[in-house]
Parts: structure tokens; sequence; C-alpha cells
């Protein structure tokens, strides 16, 4: 800058920044605060146009925090490996220290940890501050990390004024459903940028000026202000889609999202027709992000509570750790009290509380009586997993008829009882989760399995009804989903064997579990296993005699001859 001045030769210099953010009165808060998230914390907060103070009205401030901290707690933070975090590492050891030096200044000062994300070892986690102020290090100067400052304030002129009480000015944004009052708030500030309903993007944008006020730097990039550097500049950039929640770059972020964003690249820039094509497609599957929120949760289930029928073991017993891994608690059933205190010891060994219940889900009375238990021992269930049942492995005509009853009770009924006792709490608060863990057999019938099959068929059906039953009744906030896998390697089908193991092999029981509960996450409606199962339903508009022959050809019909089962 010294060697410049000699011969006045303009040069540009961005020094970085404090960045305040406005959440007004009228603001769309789920937008201000997903915005808050994106701004503060994109590249572990390491951006210079990040946001670091926010300035809330008092008339949203606790509702803006609340969905504020839902968030963090649900940020994923490490390394990523694959499309499974959302907020990475810092990059210099001096750069942590500064981080930290900052959160624990804040805090002898008075600061409250209002919500921290979860955090692999070696890194720092999101933290939001409340209780700050102006003689903190977090509210003067640039952090460059993970933190983020909330703010009260009684109208929007003193967080203008509070905005501007630094040295430093290189962007701000300002969040309002009132656009006229947002760009008068805008104007007010001294800062480079201003975004409306947005921040940490215009300098992604060639075309708008790059730089701030103050200490923040001198001089603009980008645009044709950047050759216009006698100039003091500002640029508001201004929502024109009323409708949007986020933007298609914004967290969470998955392997869709990256693969829709690079799609917009190859479209706009490569030379092949089809690669545009290609582009185009991944891009459109990625543009309902604009107009859809995410509910919280969806990329977790941290303190749900979830009921698992026949969580002493098996299939069972690896969904109830698979939920807990998620960050729910557990509530067991089962006949067998000592396999549901193994399970429940795993489970506490994550971290995680874990209730057990004997019952014999076959007995209607005994399950109200149980069910009852639960909802004043633990509360409200939120996921009710129907996974208790049993197998015969017979041809029919050698089924007794206890066995018939057994298995229709246990497999069906039971279906029926639970679900009477905590569908009516999940429709009263217009959430919750059924989950029916049925069969590939409730989609086709196999020899000798003729009760499991007709038990799995009215599973399937019982599943499907309750959907539309809550659909009719425009409960959206209930789902259901129906688990129809092939044979799993667990004892209850020992024996059983696949002609063609790569179109239709014998599922792990670990993959199933972990399957059922990303399945639960997505709010999935139908989930099979393996690929060539969801086939069925189409297979079955050929003629009865050419259906069972595909079904001889796969080994279906076969897949039972020699079965064993566990032993009793």
């Amino acid at each position: 800058m010294k060697k410049a001045s000699e011969t006045l030769t303009p040069h540009v210099l961005e020094l970085g920044g404090n960045d305040a953010m406005l959440v007004c009165e009228d603001a769309d808060l789920y937008r201000a605060a997903s915005g808050a998230m994106w701004a503060g914390l994109s590249n572990c907060g390491q951006s210079c146009g990040g946001v670091e103070r926010i300035y809330v009205h008092k008339k949203v401030y606790k509702q803006f925090l609340t969905l504020l901290k839902g968030k963090i707690r649900n940020l994923r933070v490490g390394s990523d490996k694959d499309f499974d975090v959302d907020m990475g590492l810092m990059t210099t050891e001096s750069q942590v220290k500064v981080v930290k030096e900052h959160i624990k200044d804040a805090v002898d000062k008075g600061a409250t940890i209002f919500a921290q994300s979860n955090y692999e070892e070696g890194a720092l986690p999101a933290t939001v501050l409340t209780d700050v102020n102006h003689d903190m290090l977090m509210m003067k100067e640039e952090t460059f990390g993970p933190i983020l400052g909330v703010m009260q304030v009684d109208y929007m002129e003193q967080a203008v004024k509070l905005a501007n009480d630094s040295d430093l000015g290189l962007s701000a944004s300002v969040w309002s459903k009132k656009r006229k009052h947002a760009k008068e708030l805008a104007a007010q500030l001294e800062v480079g940028t201003v975004t409306i309903n947005d921040h940490l993007m215009s300098h992604g944008l060639a075309e708008t000026p790059w730089g701030g006020f103050k200490m923040s730097g001198i001089g603009r990039s980008h645009g044709k202000i950047g050759f216009d550097e006698m100039t003091q500049p500002q640029v508001i950039v201004d929502d024109v889609l009323p409708l949007v929640k986020q933007n298609m770059w914004w967290h969470p972020h998955d392997e869709k999202t990256f693969d829709g964003l690079l799609g917009a690249i190859k479209f706009l820039y490569t030379k092949p027709r089809m690669q545009r094509i290609k582009g185009l497609a991944s891009l459109l599957r990625i543009v309902p992000r604009y107009f859809i929120k995410n509910k919280e949760g969806k990329k977790g289930l941290n303190d749900k509570l979830v009921l698992i029928t026949g969580g002493g073991s098996g299939i069972g017993r690896l969904m109830a750790i698979n939920f807990a891994k998620a960050g729910c608690d557990i509530v067991l059933w089962d006949i067998d009290k000592g396999a549901m205190l193994e399970t429940a010891q795993k489970i506490t060994n994550l971290g995680r509380n874990a209730w057990t219940y004997v019952c014999d889900v076959s007995d209607k009375d005994f399950v109200y009586k149980v069910a009852d238990r639960v909802k004043k021992d633990v509360g409200k269930v939120d996921i009710l997993v129907n996974n208790a049942g049993v197998v015969t492995g017979k041809p029919f005509i050698e089924c007794s008829d206890e066995e018939i009853k057994r298995t229709m009770d246990v497999n069906i009924m039971a279906h029926f009882w639970t679900t009477k006792a905590f569908l009516p709490d999940m429709i009263k608060d217009n959430d919750g989760h059924l989950v029916t863990i049925a069969s590939s057999a409730g989609w086709i019938g196999v020899n000798s399995l003729a009760d499991y099959c007709a038990s799995k068929f009215a599973a399937v059906g019982f599943d499907e009804a309750i959907r539309m039953e809550l659909r009719k009744s425009k409960i959206d906030g209930v789902k259901t989903t129906a688990v129809c896998p092939f044979y799993i390697n667990t004892g209850m089908f020992k024996g059983v064997k696949s002609r063609f193991k790569f179109m239709l092999p014998i599922l792990d029981e670990n993959y199933v579990a972990e399957k059922v509960v990303k399945a639960v996450i997505k709010k999935r409606a139908v989930l099979k296993m393996p690929l060539l199962t969801y086939s069925v339903p189409l297979l079955r508009i050929l003629p009865a005699k050419y259906f069972d022959k595909v079904a001889d050809i796969l080994g279906v019909s076969s897949s039972m001859d020699d079965f064993i089962g566990r032993k009793r």
C-alpha cells in the first residue's frame, strides 16, 4: 500500500470482516436460521464474508434461537468421507487458538454457550453464544471460525447502530418480508455488500463488486466497478422469489446436491450435447430444494423414542442399536427378558436410554396393559417398529391349528393391537412413524410358507391402508414405512437358499437394520431389498402360469427346501 501510494497506483485490499446479520420481526425465521447456519458456518466459519454477529428483534428472538439450535444440533461436523458431513475442519492451529480465545473471552465476560453441534475428535464444534455484548472480542474482531454471537435488540434501528459499531465493514444482510423496509435498513449499513434474505453468495456473482468499508479493505474486485477504483460502491442483492425457503446449495448436503450443482456447471459450460442434457437432468432433481422446508431430523432422529417389538435379538436388536446410534432412546418389547437386557446394555453403552418390557404381542389385553405402562413410565412413543415375528416353515397341510394361529397372532394381529395403542397419540400431535417389518413374502407366495405369506400379505395391506387413512385425514406428520426384505441371515430362516445370489442374495442382518433406519430418516413409504424384488408387481401382469414359471426359474419355489429355522 505504501509503495502504491508513491505513484497513486490503484490497488485492491480485502482484509476480512466481522459481518452482521439483522433479523426483523417479520422475517421468514426458518429461512433466516438456515441462512445463519450457511453463512456463519460454511467452510468451518473460515469465510471473510461469513456471518459472525446476529441481531434479532426481541419479538422473534426466542423463536429464532429455537430454530437455530435445532439446526446446529443436527449439523454433522468432521472429516468428509462420503458426502456425510456438513461442516469440515479448521485449517490452521493458529486460527483454532483464536477461536478458542474468543469463546473464552466471551464466556468470561458473561456470554452463554447456547448451542453446540456434535463433532469428531480434533474438530471444533459449531457454537452459538447468547448474552453477548460489544465488550467481547468476538463482537469486535474477526473470529474466522465456527461461532455465532446472537444479540437481542428492541428495534431494528438499534440493530443498525450495533452493526455499524465496528471498524470492519465487509458485508451484512437484512432478513425481512417487507422489501422496502429491508432496503431502507440496508442503505444505512456501513458495509460494501448487503444481501436481503441471503448472505455469503454475492462474491460468487462475477458481475457484482466485492470489497468493504473501513478496515475491511480498499477498492473493489468483480464487475465494471472493479475497474473504477476511485468510487466507493454499495450493492444490495434482493431475493425476487418470495416462496423460496432455501437455496439449492444450503445445508444439509448430500451426494444428490453435489451432483445437481455439478450438473449445472456441465449444462452451462460443457460442449458435448449429451453431457449438457445429463447435467440439466441432475440440476432439475434438486430444484425442489428451493421451495421445500427441510423437516428437522430428516438427517437425524435425535431424542426420538422408538419402541421395537421383538427387540431382544436378531434384526430387532440390530435395529435398536442403529436407532440408538442415530440419537434415539429405545423401548424394547420381547418375551425373552434376558435377551432384552443384553440389548439394553448395548444401547446404554452408546449413551442412550433403554427400557425393557416383557410382552407377548399375540395377547391383545397384555399389549394394551404394557402399552399403558410405557406411556406412564416413559412417555409418548414417536416411532413404533412392529418387528416381532414367527415362522413355521412347513407345508400348509402339516401346520397344526395352533401353529397357524400363532403365526397370524404374532405376525399381523399384534400390529393391530400395538398400532391401536400408540397411533392415537401420534395423530393428536401430528407427529410419529409406524414401521411394519413385513417381507418379500408379502408380495409373492412361497412354498412351505402359506401361513407366513398370508400374515405378511396382510401386514403389507395393513400398512398401506393405514397410510391411506392418514392421507385422507390430512395427517401429514405421521408417516408409515413397510419393510419388505428377502430372506435375512438370522436364525429365523436358517437353511433357506437362493439360486441366483447375485440377484437375490440372502441379506446380511446388519445391512438390513441400517437400511431400515435410513428409510425412517428419509420417510420412505416402502423399502424392498434387494432391488430385484421391486419387479414383483410388474411380473404380476403375466398370466399366472408364466408368473409361476418365473418364480421357479428364480428358485423362489424351492428356496425353503432345506429350511431348518431357529431351534425352540
